[in-house]
């Protein structure tokens, strides 16, 4: 198969060069290299290359994604605490899995270039390249850009809530950034391009793709796992940058069009998707409030943007840059528009002319007051991450089952989750304290503490493995849950823990459970003891024997009852009367 993949990626690279070179040569009127090369150095986005390789390098030798591509080590390189900054350098720049590597590469492979663009290499609109090095294109390229995205990854690092990983915040950045200047440009390419890219790449890895009716592991819904007031952090951090860094000599967009491209790339990238943890494993989703709460933004956005420079309230006098906007098609809706804003602009007026204080309001011009208003909102997003990362999530007072270079690992259930009860929030007016049950890792030196493997997935699958380790070496911990599904009852079961560093060791054990299956009057109820399965029988007399549970294909007799492992079932047998009593949980 390998003849037939490398076939099939060169020709999906020939096709998409023919068809590029084709819609430009059918597009005679815009010369499209030229356009670059008048903002880009050779007309190449050198920033985004660099940014690029800074994030595959991260993966593949630091996470070192080299050895499993598709499983790096993440753990040590998540955005614990500020007590630990290899975490919070490393955050920005690391990524969970291969999946999650490639959509945010993809994602800033459309965006970046564009923001890039609206920056530009020549500072002045001049190419020649002559100027002091500051403004030399070439380290504006290769230096200053690149220097510029990774101060905004360290801030998305910094102030995210939670122990963020991934490029995610940049991309948003590079949104924010990118839909000041070029609105339509940029809702098309993280709406429209960024799927295709995505999808090209994966035709490009799997070809074909065979699949079956296969049960999906136990997984938080896909809204759960993004990183929302991260993403808000980036994208209003972009916005302000480009107001902050933008030429004025291009104009401002148009409002309606600027405020469509808002919504819709917010709505698009799920940016309402306010959440927060419930118990056990629970999720609760603020829909209604955060869909507002984007339509609300969206509109200080706009108005950051777009808004002219006159008084707040004031005088409604149409200025030179308002006139030049004021096209002869959109002057009937503009001015309608402009109606309305002004009854309300006379209703607020009136009220602070009665409070005394509409001089200092109308002295206030409108777009900076918005502008004002959105470095407010930022405050609002980021400042909580200020106090929340100063602080360690609690020492655990489990003992680890097994201990890796600084790592304690366990299994445990109904576990306090340490990382949200640092909070002081009941979501949605629960009073339960949000616990979690599974695979359970802490290390105090780096301030982390994690949930790392669900107690739902590991039933799913029986086994799963975590990744540890840190700059220059890897330890792989295998976890096994083994056990019975009793009839008429749920499972008892054990979990393992084990490492090439260690000694395999129980993590847990289940709680007994007994069968709804009685034989000559006496009842059975399978339990863990010391890493054994055993089963206690109890006659109708008070009488009660505990025995271990036969070895596969193996059997053993207790007075008139015999037990037999078949099959993967434990069956007890008696004068002809065959009755299981519990079922392997998985395929030995």
């Amino acid at each position: 198969m390998r003849w037939t993949t490398a076939v099939t990626v060169l020709s999906l690279v020939v096709l998409v060069t023919l068809a590029i070179r084709g819609v430009d040569h059918l597009d005679g009127e815009t010369d499209w290299h030229q356009r670059a090369r008048d903002r880009l150095y050779l007309g190449v986005p050198w920033g985004t290359l660099v940014v690029v390789g800074i994030v595959l390098f991260v993966y593949f030798v630091v996470q070192d994604g080299l050895t499993e591509p598709t499983d790096p080590v993440s753990i040590p390189y998540r955005a614990w605490s500020y007590r630990y900054p290899l975490g919070m350098v490393t955050a920005p720049f690391a990524h969970a899995s291969l999946g999650h590597l490639l959509g945010n590469l993809t994602g800033a492979l459309v965006l970046a270039p564009i923001a890039e663009y609206a920056w530009g290499h020549y500072p002045g609109h001049s190419t020649d390249g002559s100027a002091s090095i500051r403004a030399d294109p070439r380290v504006r390229a290769v230096v200053v850009f690149p220097l510029g995205v990774c101060l905004v990854a360290l801030a998305t690092s910094v102030l995210a809530v939670g122990p963020v990983i991934g490029f995610s915040g940049v991309v948003f950045a590079f949104a924010g950034f990118a839909m000041v200047s070029y609105p339509i440009h940029t809702v098309v390419a993280s709406l429209g391009a960024h799927g295709a890219l995505l999808t090209v790449i994966r035709a490009m890895r799997s070809p074909v793709t065979v699949a079956g009716v296969d049960a999906a592991p136990p997984a938080p819904p896909g809204w759960a796992t993004i990183a929302i007031q991260a993403h808000a952090l980036g994208f209003l951090a972009g916005v302000l940058l480009a107001l902050a860094v933008s030429s004025r000599a291009r104009g401002r967009p148009r409002p309606g069009r600027f405020w469509i491209a808002v919504v819709l790339f917010a709505f698009g990238k799920s940016m309402w998707a306010i959440y927060w943890y419930g118990a056990e494993g629970r999720y609760v989703l603020f829909r209604a409030p955060g869909v507002a709460l984007v339509l609300v933004l969206s509109i200080v956005v706009t108005l950051a943007v777009t808004d002219s420079e006159r008084p707040l309230i004031g005088d409604t006098t149409v200025t030179g840059t308002d006139r030049d906007r004021a096209t002869p098609e959109r002057t009937g809706y503009t001015h309608r528009v402009r109606r309305i804003f002004d009854v309300g602009r006379r209703a607020v007026r009136s009220t602070a002319i009665s409070a005394g204080f509409a001089g200092r309001i109308d002295s206030l011009p409108r777009r900076e007051t918005a502008t004002v208003a959105l470095v407010v909102v930022l405050a609002l997003v980021s400042g909580p991450a200020l106090a929340l990362n100063a602080v360690s999530p609690a020492p655990s007072d489990t003992q680890p089952a097994l201990s890796v270079d600084g790592y304690g690992v366990t299994y445990d259930e109904s576990v306090e989750h340490e990382l949200v009860s640092v909070v002081p929030v009941d979501a949605y007016g629960s009073t339960e304290s949000v616990t979690v049950s599974g695979v359970i890792v802490w290390s105090t030196e780096r301030s982390l503490w994690t949930n790392a493997v669900s107690a739902n997935r590991l039933a799913h699958s029986g086994s799963a493995s975590v990744e540890l380790g840190a700059p220059g070496w890897r330890r792989t911990v295998s976890v096994e849950r083994t056990g019975w599904d009793v009839v008429g009852n749920e499972s008892t079961y054990q979990v393992w823990l084990d490492s090439p560093s260690a000694d395999r060791s129980l993590a847990f054990e289940s709680p007994p459970r007994r069968s709804s299956v009685a034989v000559d009057g006496v009842s059975m109820t399978l339990a863990s003891v010391d890493g054994t399965f055993v089963l206690h029988m109890a006659g109708e007399n008070e009488s009660s024997e505990t025995v271990p549970v036969p070895a596969a294909d193996d059997r053993s007799t207790n007075g008139d009852i015999t037990l037999v492992h078949e099959d993967d079932r434990l069956v007890a047998v008696s004068d002809g009367t065959r009755a299981v009593v519990a079922i392997r949980e998985y395929d030995e």
